[in-house]
């Protein structure tokens, strides 16, 4: 009976090491076997020693006290099944509110004749024709039909009184990856609350759906630069040689003013290359900033000159070479031109200081820019 119940401990002994393995590589907390071992020890012992002469012996299996099954496996966690996103209903352009360009075409015949001329009503541009036609930019019409129309009726309108970047944001939806307006937001026309149809007409016939001609069209809101354009000396504006575009972009650029270069020097030079050099003698000024002599716009001075000679260069060669004080009435007009007093007349300085903008010349003939 003693060899019974050792081989019931041992094997007892045996599955509870198991158990302990099992659940260590899975993760699971189980209790200690030792803790069970030496808690049923006593039990079979105590089962043995019970057992009264001439009283049948106690089973082992009412000896033994009640434990769950150590070989069975660990319950797994029990996991919220994923609900599947209910999908939103697909509504129809009747239940959008469209209701197509040909019931916009019975009140506004002029509107949608002159937008069928543009490339905005072709469907393989992807413009406003490949979506909704004219309720991509306007909106749903259906309440503004039912309302009788008028403008600004439940019908997005492009007015003065509607905010300039909810209006820009219309024509951004399209063309915000465009590389022209790659610096909108950065530009001084957006930071002064300038919109797109201020400038621009989807139903427009002039270049680039302009609302007029330039400069017509800038001289609108930049009326100094209107009346620099009309003095005597000017670049060729009015002409129509040249246009503002043709220096200033006006959707924004990283150098000042909006110009189309790095610097103002580069973009004078991409017309007057001459005037960049290399030079071996160089004048200051011209490779600072051509400003410093001239303004862009328009001068009652010849070549753009922001005054006259010789007081244009008297506003830095006030004391050397030549000194202010020889530009008197008595030291200018008295005695003959080539004694050196010719220097109010005619060019002035330009008389003998020829190459102004940068000299090769030898020695100080070049130094001094007379040739």
């Amino acid at each position: 009976m003693d060899k019974k119940y050792l081989f019931l401990f041992l094997l007892l002994l045996v599955v509870l090491l198991a158990s302990a393995s099992f659940a260590l590589n899975s993760d699971t907390v189980i209790s200690a076997p030792s803790a069970t071992a030496s808690a049923s020890t006593p039990a079979l012992t105590g089962a043995t020693q019970s057992t009264a002469p001439g009283s049948a012996p106690t089973s082992s299996a009412e000896s033994l006290p009640a434990r769950s099954n150590p070989s069975a496996e660990p319950m797994p966690m029990l996991s919220t099944p994923a609900v599947p996103p209910v999908a939103a209903p697909i509504l129809t352009d009747e239940q959008k509110g469209y209701i197509g360009a040909a019931t916009c075409k019975g009140c506004h015949e002029t509107q949608y004749a002159s937008y069928s001329r543009t490339v905005h009503s072709k469907k393989d541009a992807q413009g406003p024709e490949y979506k909704e036609a004219c309720e991509t930019c306007h909106g749903p019409g259906a309440k503004h039909v039912e309302k009788g129309g008028g403008r600004g009726v439940d019908i997005f309108d492009f007015g003065k009184k509607v905010d300039p970047q909810a209006r820009s944001a219309k024509c951004l939806s399209c063309h915000e990856e465009t590389k022209q307006i790659a610096f909108w937001n950065m530009s001084k026309h957006k930071s002064e609350d300038v919109a797109c149809n201020d400038c621009h007409d989807v139903h427009s016939t002039h270049t680039k759906y302009l609302k007029a001609d330039q400069p017509a069209l800038c001289f609108e809101c930049h009326k100094d630069i209107r009346a620099q354009s009309n003095r005597q000396s000017h670049h060729p504006l009015k002409e129509g040689k040249i246009y503002c575009t043709s220096c200033h972009d006006p959707h924004g650029e990283f150098g000042t003013k909006m110009v189309k270069a790095d610097a103002v020097n580069e973009l004078c030079y991409k017309c007057h290359a001459e005037k960049r050099g290399p030079f071996m003698w160089e004048h200051p000024p011209v490779e600072e900033n051509c400003l410093t002599c001239h303004t862009p716009h328009g001068s009652n001075h010849a070549k753009l000159l922001n005054s006259r000679l010789p007081y244009l260069c008297q506003s830095c060669h006030d004391w050397t070479q030549h000194p202010s004080s020889i530009y008197t009435s008595f030291e200018t007009f008295k005695g003959t031109a080539a004694s050196g007093k010719n220097r109010m007349m005619a060019r002035s300085c330009l008389n003998c200081h020829t190459a102004i903008h940068g000299s090769n010349g030898p020695s100080s003939h070049g130094l001094h820019f007379v040739r």
